[in-house]
């Protein structure tokens, strides 16, 4: 199963790529005006700055980031004679751990959207033994399980990871803040972590903060699904009734027992450590991006954004469950001064039209006069889904942000290149000449990492 965009009915968010899309047409630029917005606009932004800050404070979100910047650097190496076939897939013979990575990284993830399968009775749930071979070595128990009977009376199973923990966080907070705004969601992800604690821990979820700090505390871990399964089992053997969500969070993020499942165990590290670990790999990948001077700023910019939030993790070790007790957004005084320090670079709507929340970290590229362009990471999002999708829908390929392009090349008076061909349509990567490089966001960035003159072709 492979999740690069989680969703929650018509919403997304690109993990690694910092990219909100939001299915309704208003201005987010009135969040930091201090405008109202709808109900429905602001809890879309809550759920999916969430998975936002999920990718920026927790071990798999910064564990993605690394991995999909592997691919990324693999990959931009495949052309031949002119030519990049996509999908591209690195092989067990491509090196670089890139295949065993992401092998592993699907274990972590689980399975995504059952849609429309309703849950009616959990009839089982634990570790998953199911073995991978990787290099000749086993690994199992990477994730966890559960079997369920659905509406029609059928048998299902279901495999819990990242996916479905991060989701049933961040859908639990956005009920808690906006209930019943957004439309209903699936059971499985967004609400199957709450429906085995109900099954298995009675009355846990009586106070939702609760299942909000298991959720983030598996989260501290590599495979949080794995953590999830052995979390329920110590939880059954304290009085979790009596804890505060802040004391379930302890208890499971600072247990011997659960660290020794980290690769560092012999270092006896804690999750602090390993958090400040993987911020640091992170930072140190997302720079690899931007390998020429022209991206001078994005390359601080992205660093600047890895090591804001590590602070703001350390500092509030329970920032989800801050923000889950603010109400809502417009009035949440620590949701506000987390949106106003680390801001949000892409946000999409139906539109296509492009909104930057610049936050305090921006500050210094303002009075410097070399402010960051946000628009580089909706190109590395969609070459990403080049690479990763193949290049073609419907026989053809649509760039993303040509719209977009159009507006913003009458606000800034320049010249309009999607009126001189279909290049910018149909074929960006062929905006490779100087005048393109200036004025075309994707032919810049494809011609920076050096696939000038190579040409992405369907190998389906």
């Amino acid at each position: 199963m492979e999740r690069y965009a989680r969703d929650i009915t018509k919403g997304s968010y690109a993990p690694s790529f910092f990219t909100i899309r939001i299915p309704n047409n208003e201005n987010y630029e009135n969040l930091l005006n201090n405008e109202r917005m709808s109900e429905q606009a602001e809890a879309y932004f809550l759920h999916e700055y969430i998975h936002f800050l999920q990718d920026l404070t927790t071990i798999p979100g910064l564990s993605n980031i690394c991995i999909v910047v592997d691919y990324m650097k693999w990959v931009t190496h495949q052309g031949k004679d002119g030519k990049l076939l996509v999908p591209s897939d690195p092989k067990p013979e491509d090196g670089f751990n890139l295949w065993n990575n992401q092998v592993l990284s699907n274990e972590r993830i689980g399975h995504g959207a059952l849609k429309d399968v309703v849950v009616k009775e959990i009839t089982g749930f634990k570790l998953n033994n199911q073995a991978i071979v990787i290099n000749g070595v086993s690994h199992s128990q990477l994730n966890s399980k559960v079997s369920f009977k659905d509406s029609n009376g059928h048998e299902r199973l279901y495999i819990i990871g990242e996916y479905a923990i991060s989701e049933s966080m961040a859908y639990t907070i956005e009920q808690m803040i906006y209930p019943k705004i957004l439309p209903d969601a699936y059971d499985c992800p967004y609400k199957i972590v709450e429906m085995i604690c109900d099954t298995y821990l009675d009355g846990f979820t009586n106070d939702p903060y609760r299942v909000i700090a298991l959720c983030d505390s598996c989260l501290m871990f590599s495979f949080p699904g794995r953590i999830f399964a052995m979390a329920i089992d110590l939880l059954k053997t304290v009085d979790y009734k009596s804890m505060s969500a802040e004391i379930i969070f302890k208890t499971i993020t600072q247990n011997d027992s659960l660290l020794k499942t980290e690769h560092n165990l012999l270092k006896c590290a804690t999750t602090n450590d390993h958090l400040e670990k993987y911020s640091l790999y992170a930072a140190e990948q997302l720079s690899d991006y931007f390998t020429t001077s022209n991206y001078d700023s994005e390359k601080t910019f992205a660093i600047m954004l890895i090591n804001a939030a590590l602070e703001i993790r350390k500092k509030y070790p329970n920032l989800f469950l801050d923000i889950a007790r603010g109400g809502s957004i417009r009035n949440n005084r620590f949701f506000k001064g987390v949106l106003g320090a680390l801001g949000c670079p892409v946000i999409l709507n139906n539109t296509n039209y492009l909104t930057t929340i610049y936050g305090q970290i921006s500050e210094p590229f303002f009075k410097n006069g070399n402010i960051y362009d946000p628009s580089c990471f909706w190109v590395i999002n969609q070459m990403y889904k080049i690479f990763k999708q193949g290049c073609l829908n419907n026989n053809t390929y649509q760039c993303e942000m040509i719209d977009w392009c159009k507006k913003s090349f009458i606000e800034k008076q320049k010249k309009d290149l999607t009126m001189e061909s279909d290049d910018c349509l149909y074929s960006p990567w062929r905006r490779m000449t100087d005048e393109a490089f200036q004025l075309c966001t994707f032919g810049r960035f494809w011609r920076t990492i050096k696939l000038s003159g190579v040409e992405p072709v369907s190998s389906i």
